[in-house]
């Protein structure tokens, strides 16, 4: 996929059964924001770890109060001319720094696990846990920022198929 300097892609889901999404960024060119990521190291507030953003037509306002650099991951290259990498800290939890030929993966969708209780005929109970659907991953939603300058990235996805 080629981006000409100021192409930009708004705020998405990689939907349908796209199980995986890899970007390779083929000429360290990146600006890929992740406003929902959750990063480990931090502390998500408990309003937004329970109620996911809404989607709009093509993310329209999303991601409104959130920061490139502060909130979720923004993804940058080494090449980039709108994101100096000397301006980020490398211990910076929400900046990953990439090079020519470097990827990262994340995944659309996550297992929803169900829990069964189930009354035996000894009378003791067993709970059983099913991983039966995928939910979207809605931390997943991501935008490529506007390019400064060209940019060329390879994605594959990978599909799940529950065989129906």
């Amino acid at each position: 996929i080629r981006y000409d300097p100021g192409g930009k892609y708004d705020f998405h889901h990689d939907g349908f059964n796209r199980i995986l999404t890899v970007i390779t960024y083929l000429n360290g060119v990146s600006g890929t924001w992740f406003p929902y990521a959750h990063i480990v190291s931090s502390s998500p507030s408990s309003d937004e770890e329970e109620n996911p953003p809404e989607m709009k037509l093509e993310g329209e306002g999303m991601a409104i109060d959130k920061i490139p650099g502060k909130d979720g991951v923004l993804v940058i290259g080494e090449l980039d001319k709108c994101y100096n990498m000397n301006d980020y800290d490398d211990d910076n939890p929400h900046v990953v720094k990439i090079k020519p030929g470097d990827a990262i993966a994340f995944y659309n969708y996550q297992w929803m696990s169900t829990k069964k209780l189930h009354r035996n005929h000894d009378c003791s109970t067993t709970i059983s846990t099913n991983k039966d659907s995928l939910m979207i991953n809605w931390r997943s939603i991501h935008s490529a920022l506007p390019a400064s300058q060209e940019k060329w990235i390879a994605t594959n996805w990978f599909a799940y198929d529950d065989g129906d």
